[in-house]
């Protein structure tokens, strides 16, 4: 018998079928990395097709809508912590965060959070290709990542000028914390 964790001997116990029993083999992992484990490969691509998305999650950024990030990061997106009363939208207090050239990172709560990162990028550095990236946790892995030249060189320069700041304090005894 393979492994259980212990949320599925929960519901196994409570008489409980999980979610991807109910709804077909491939809920347990519905945007799969890899090659397929059944007969049936188009089942990958239908689920992203089915939601308007790119099979490697790679877009132009004019391209991308706030609606198809929060269909590629589906665990995400889920508390809405509260409703703009000018738009009428929820701000997600459970979203992710996209990359700035400055090492930050803005979240993108909603879709006025979307679209003023979306202007910032593109008026900096055109339109640019960026890769979501729905296994990421956040910590190790970004959620995002901008792939353009011009962006990762200025992202790179600012970081190694930090790195040479923090050094230069470290030198003199100043606490960098």
């Amino acid at each position: 018998m393979p492994k259980q964790n212990l949320q599925e001997r929960f519901q196994q116990l409570a008489g409980i079928k999980p979610l991807y029993e109910q709804l077909g083999p491939r809920m347990r992992n519905p945007r799969p990395t890899g090659p397929s484990d059944d007969k049936d490969d188009s089942l990958d691509t239908t689920w992203a097709q089915t939601f308007g998305l790119s099979d490697d999650n790679t877009y132009l950024i004019e391209d991308l809508t706030f609606e198809m990030i929060k269909k590629t990061f589906f665990r995400y997106y889920k508390n809405v912590k509260f409703t703009r009363p000018q738009t009428d939208e929820p701000y997600y207090s459970d979203s992710v965060s996209f990359p700035n050239w400055d090492d930050s990172s803005t979240p993108i709560a909603d879709e006025s959070a979307w679209q003023k990162y979306q202007e910032e990028i593109m008026n900096s550095y055109g339109n640019v290709k960026i890769q979501l990236n729905p296994g990421a946790d956040g910590f190790d892995v970004k959620y995002a990542e901008i792939l353009d030249g011009k962006f990762n060189q200025e992202r790179d320069k600012f970081g190694k000028g930090k790195a040479a700041s923090i050094q230069r304090d470290q030198e003199r005894g100043w606490s960098i914390d």
